[in-house]
C-alpha cells in the first residue's frame, strides 16, 4: 500500500472529494460475513481540479457487481438544461407495455387528417405517454433508492442485508 501511495505522490495525484456512501465495495448478505470497504477512488492532479472546479464524484447506490459504480461528472453543479423539443424516436421497449396498443388505437382513430399529420400527432402522443411511463419508473426508482439509503444508515442485520439485496 505504501508503494501505491508513493506512486500517487510521484504522479501528483490527490483524492477527489465525493458524495454518497463512504464504501464502494460490499460482500456478504448476512451480518456475520458482511464486509464494506472503500476500494474505488477518484484521483486527479491539481491542474485537473483547477480545470474542472465544479466536478462531482458520486458513489452510486447500487450495482449488479459487488463494486458500486462511481460517477465523475466534470460539470457537476454547473449543468445547464436546454429546453429543446426532442426529435421523435421510436422505442422498441414500448411494444412490451400493456397500454401501448391502446395508445396507438385511441390516437390514430381520433385523428381525421392525412397520414403524415396522423403520424406527427401520434408521435407527440407517444412521447407524452412515454414521458409519463418514465416519470412513474423514476418515482419508483427514487423510492427504492431512498429505502436503500435508509437501510445503509442502519446497523446491518441479516434482515437488513437481505432487504438491501432484494431491492438491488
Amino acid at each position: 500500500m505504501s508503494d501505491f501511495r508513493r506512486a500517487l505522490d510521484d504522479c501528483g495525484l490527490n483524492n477527489l472529494r465525493f458524495i454518497g456512501k463512504w464504501f464502494t465495495w460490499e460482500r456478504g448478505r448476512f451480518l456475520s460475513i458482511n464486509i464494506r470497504e472503500r476500494l474505488d477512488w477518484g484521483v486527479a492532479t491539481l491542474n485537473w481540479v483547477n480545470f474542472c472546479p465544479s466536478y462531482q464524484l458520486e458513489h452510486l447506490t447500487h450495482s449488479f457487481s459487488d463494486h458500486y459504480p462511481i460517477l465523475l461528472d466534470t460539470f457537476g453543479k454547473l449543468k445547464m438544461s436546454c429546453i429543446n423539443e426532442k426529435p421523435f424516436r421510436f422505442e422498441a421497449k414500448w411494444c412490451l407495455e400493456d397500454s401501448f396498443e391502446e395508445v396507438i388505437r385511441r390516437n390514430w382513430n381520433d385523428i381525421s387528417r392525412s397520414v403524415p399529420e396522423k403520424l406527427g400527432r401520434l408521435g407527440q402522443q407517444l412521447q407524452r405517454w412515454s414521458g409519463s411511463k418514465e416519470r412513474d419508473k423514476k418515482k419508483n426508482q427514487a423510492l427504492l433508492e431512498e429505502r436503500l439509503n435508509c437501510l445503509y444508515e442502519l446497523d446491518p442485520t441479516d434482515e437488513i442485508l437481505g432487504e438491501i439485496a432484494d431491492i438491488q
